[in-house]
């Protein structure tokens, strides 16, 4: 097993600084970058990362199609779909084609604290803490609490993000003995507001505003519902589609959206040549499908999934079988609201005392 020494899986945005501490009252943005435009990948993987990353057990079918499959999948042409956007960082070392996290001369390593995670699939990490300065857009956290891991496991040496930063709630940290604050949480005070917007795009790179709501980003009013933050994550209600309520997680970190059965069924019972493929270990659509807007009601809000946006990507190469953006997840115990709903919907991430999440149209929605 490879050992990857202090290899960020914390923080995908995250940099190493000695900058001097944050003003009060301060914004940023941070921008993604397409780093590989054919580059697919495959529904399948998508599925059993998700449920990885929640340490929740897949679908065997899941399993069985990510074993027997090739890997990730070019698509012709490589416009066709979505390319693999991600918000790229500079340290200089590297492992196995990672940049490594090297503590700044002001790290302090905490004697006799660790951290560890085994995800679902068997997957696993584990290290040691410091706290460092670490600096995102321009504003700087100066005690983030770092985990650099000592020991990784082959399937997360093969993950091309060389981390993750905390966006969600602090009592979800693996930190022991304490946990830590998530690097949201730590830069929160010093914002001129406690918010994290997320602007997503279909076919294009995205940004996130940290600390305002730019208003040329969508049409309208900002509606807003409340977070029920007890799991660790922007969980809130969801009316459903013609379903009773239920609880869903709105999460950059997953590209699909996970629903519950009943719904899944009604919706692509009236798309022609949809099928729940034990092939392929999910649902797939013909790749040409014409497929209905998804409306799901979340308070006021109407939110609205452009029905192309649901058209994930083919199942193999020159494959006229696409994976769908909508799948079960009943494995999970919740539903996850992940990019192709961020895509649909700018999404405002309050981190205020009484956290909330707000929703508006986008401007120049493709």
């Amino acid at each position: 097993m490879p050992l990857l020494s202090h290899l960020f899986y914390t923080a995908v945005l995250m940099v190493g600084s000695c900058s001097a501490a944050p003003r009060q009252g301060r914004t940023f943005s941070v921008s993604q970058q397409l780093v590989n435009p054919g580059y697919r990948l495959h529904g399948a993987h998508q599925m059993l990362k998700t449920h990885a990353k929640f340490g929740k057990t897949p679908l065997e079918r899941v399993v069985a199609t990510v074993q027997s499959s090739s890997g990730p999948v070019v698509a012709t042409p490589v416009d066709a779909f979505d390319g693999e956007y991600l918000c790229l960082v500079t340290p200089s070392s590297q492992s196995s084609g990672h940049r490594l996290y090297q503590p700044s001369s002001t790290a302090k390593q905490l004697n006799g604290y660790t951290w560890s995670i085994r995800y679902g699939d068997g997957s696993q990490a584990a290290g040691v803490v410091y706290t460092d300065a670490v600096t995102i857009g321009g504003v700087t956290y100066a005690s983030q609490a770092v985990e650099a891991d000592t020991s990784v496991s082959s399937q997360l040496v093969s993950n091309r993000a060389d981390g993750f930063v905390g966006l969600a709630f602090n009592n979800d940290n693996q930190v022991k003995p304490i946990q830590q604050k998530t690097f949201l949480s730590g830069i929160s005070p010093s914002l001129q507001s406690p918010t994290m917007v997320a602007n997503l795009k279909y076919h294009g790179p995205g940004t996130y505003d940290f600390g305002y709501i730019n208003s040329s980003r969508y049409t309208g009013s900002i509606t807003y519902t409340n977070v029920n933050p007890s799991s660790g994550f922007w969980q809130i209600a969801v009316s459903g589609y013609g379903s009773s309520p239920f609880n869903a997680i709105v999460d950059t970190g997953s590209s699909l959206i996970y629903l519950p059965s009943a719904i899944l069924s009604a919706y692509y019972s009236k798309v022609s040549g949809a099928q729940n493929s034990n092939v392929y270990g999910g649902w797939v659509v013909p790749c040409g499908a014409t497929l209905s807007n998804l409306s799901l009601r979340i308070g006021t809000f109407n939110a609205v999934v452009p029905g192309k946006y649901i058209v994930y990507g083919p199942v193999g190469g020159g494959s006229f079988t696409c994976y769908a953006g909508l799948q079960d997840g009943s494995n999970l115990g919740f539903a996850i609201l992940g990019d192709i709903f961020i895509k649909s919907n700018m999404v405002v991430f309050d981190n205020s005392a009484s956290p909330r999440i707000g929703l508006a149209v986008p401007a120049n929605l493709p």
